[in-house]
Order: structure tokens, then sequence, then C-alpha cells
């Protein structure tokens, strides 16, 4: 996946995703 997809879904979780 694409480092924005991870962003958004950081925001979205609001929890610190780190892959």
């Amino acid at each position: 996946m694409t480092e924005q997809f991870y962003r958004a879904v950081k925001i979205n979780r609001g929890e610190p995703y780190h892959k």
C-alpha cells in the first residue's frame, strides 16, 4: 500500500500506525 493510505488510517484510527 501507499504511505498516504497508512497516513489516512492513522488519522481515522487516531493511533500511531507504523508499518
